[in-house]
């Protein structure tokens, strides 16, 4: 070997060697240089997939799945929640806003309650919890009664029912035979009645 390549040759071992050394320093110090593998996050439940998927669905939330599943991933954005799944802070300002809303509202609950043509109320989550209050007569005198009663920030709405709730209870008590289909079908037969009302709302 010429004299070249042999300090070539003795260079390049100096330099493995070096490497070689630094590497192992730097591993065994916990350099933050060196080479690290990223952490693998935790696969959510599928009971809670579909939970999140079905409550984001009631609440008027985006729920697609694979929305959805991104939620989980990103604790920033989507912290957990007291609701069970997580939530961005503007969704869960969202739901408290509608816990408070849904308080000031109960005098004109109250209010329409106490009406003899009064058939219920109802507030549609997945329109931000709009209260809709049905009645079978004066829908107008109501409206503007329920207008003094509540808070102006709230959505709400009056629409007409077929039946009263005394009505019913009245119907019922003559026939107490009368098969459930048949109770259902007098009761939720309404043009104004959302498909959804059922199973997206809070009743009273």
């Amino acid at each position: 070997m010429t004299g070249y390549k042999l300090r070539v040759a003795t260079g390049l071992i100096v330099i493995v060697t070096l490497g070689a050394a630094g590497l192992s320093g730097a591993l065994a110090m916990g350099d933050p240089l060196a080479a690290t593998e990223p952490p693998i996050a935790a696969e959510p439940a599928e009971d809670d997939v579909r939970y999140a998927i079905s409550f984001r669905a009631d609440f008027g939330f985006q729920s697609d799945e694979p929305f959805v599943r991104s939620t989980f991933d990103d604790p920033d954005g989507f912290p957990g929640s007291d609701w069970g799944l997580p939530l961005s802070p503007s969704e869960a300002a969202d739901l408290d806003e509608r816990g408070r809303l849904r308080t000031l509202v109960q005098p004109a609950i109250d209010h329409a309650s106490a009406q003899r043509d009064s058939a219920g109320m109802w507030s549609d989550q997945q329109q931000g919890g709009k209260a809709f209050f049905r009645f079978t007569s004066d829908l107008v005198a109501h409206e503007a009664e329920l207008a003094q009663l509540m808070p102006p920030e709230a959505a709400w709405e009056v629409v007409p029912a077929g039946y009263s709730m005394a009505q019913l209870r009245s119907s019922r008590r003559r026939s107490p035979t009368t098969s459930r289909s048949w109770w259902r079908q007098a009761y939720l037969s309404r043009r104004s009645w959302p498909a959804r009302a059922t199973t997206r709302s809070w009743w009273v």
